[in-house]
């Protein structure tokens, strides 16, 4: 589960008067849902620019996220209890820290996502590209 499923992104003013929506239902619906509180509506020219500063925001996430990833383990100054109780607090802190950026991250990611398939920029071969590179890579994970 995401944070953004079951919430719709729509063009109102797509071409040819004809709504677009992230999810395939009905132009009508699309639209009638984000009326009614089940999705979001904008103009192109709205979510074009909504889309940029998202994109600005996501950036400085993935700069958060490779700068935390740098600071690995921390050892200890001595081998008293202090020093490594103080030393184990900080790795928590800062692996907590690491997952908050990371989850920020992927809420930028999918909600990017969401833009630019209601914009229409985002097509289904950018979708098996991105799930191919996916699998190439391990999912993802090194």
């Amino acid at each position: 589960m995401s944070f953004f499923d079951g919430i719709n992104f729509v063009v109102s003013d797509a071409e040819k008067g004809v709504a677009s929506a992230v999810q395939a239902v009905g132009a009508g619906a699309a639209a009638g849902a984000a009326a009614a509180g089940g999705g979001v509506t904008m103009d192109r020219d709205e979510m074009t620019t909504f889309l940029q500063q998202v994109k600005q925001t996501q950036e400085l996430c993935q700069q958060q996220v490779q700068a935390n990833s740098f600071m690995r383990a921390i050892t200890p100054p001595a081998g008293d209890q202090a020093s490594t109780m103080f030393t184990n607090a900080a790795q928590t802190s800062r692996d907590r820290r690491f997952q908050y950026l990371q989850d920020q991250l992927n809420m930028y990611n999918e909600l990017v996502n969401k833009l630019e398939e209601a914009l229409g920029l985002t097509t289904e071969s950018d979708h098996q590209a991105a799930q191919a590179i996916n699998q190439a890579a391990g999912e993802g994970k090194y």
